[in-house]
């Protein structure tokens, strides 16, 4: 059967027309729906904005050092029978250390004066030991060397945060027989992280 466009026509209209009371009757409900809608997206954008953009706190721990003295002076005396003395120095050393960072304990002798004037710093030694320690510090030996002009641990194997107290003596190096006088140095320190 075929309808003529004169009733497709009043058939189409009548569709719209229904359409047109259906979506009126709706429109209420629709409206306030929607208003809900917005109204919950005002309220939880918040929330969603926060959790996709992510809060937190960032907390940056620094390593930081102290020691109780950042130099000390060193004055050894030969007298005329060849007896050489000694300085003794207490160092303390603290730090705050990464996890990933290794302790350097270091000291760099100055220049050696002694009767005849400027002299090898190789000439100058230390010996440590220590007398106690915390944390990491307690991995770490207090060491004995000669200095050579450059940075010289005077600790070594200390890997963590911690406290490290070594006993320094200081003197001259007999096997090179220094002559009778007095011998000075200062002798910088300096703790650090790496």
């Amino acid at each position: 059967m075929t309808l003529s466009p004169v009733i497709m026509h009043s058939v189409s209209v009548h569709s719209v027309s229904r359409h047109l009371d259906d979506q009126r009757a709706l429109s209420p409900v629709r409206g306030r729906l929607v208003a809900l809608a917005v109204a919950g997206a005002v309220l939880l954008a918040p929330l969603f904005a926060q959790a996709s953009a992510g809060t937190g706190l960032l907390v940056r721990i620094l390593p930081e050092a102290r020691l109780n003295q950042q130099s000390v002076a060193v004055t050894i005396v030969v007298d005329a029978s060849g007896a050489i003395s000694s300085q003794t120095a207490i160092l303390e050393a603290w730090i705050r250390a990464l996890p990933v960072q290794t302790v350097r304990f270091v000291a760099q002798s100055g220049q050696l004066i002694g009767p005849s004037g400027s002299l090898p710093a190789g000439l100058l030694r230390w010996q440590g030991s220590a007398l106690g320690s915390t944390g990491g510090g307690r991995s770490a030996q207090c060491t004995d060397g000669a200095f050579t002009g450059g940075l010289d641990l005077l600790a070594s194997g200390w890997g963590r945060s911690g406290t490290l107290t070594c006993q320094v003596q200081f003197t001259l190096d007999a096997t090179q027989n220094p002559a009778p006088g007095v011998y000075t140095a200062q002798v910088d320190l300096a703790l650090y992280a790496q």
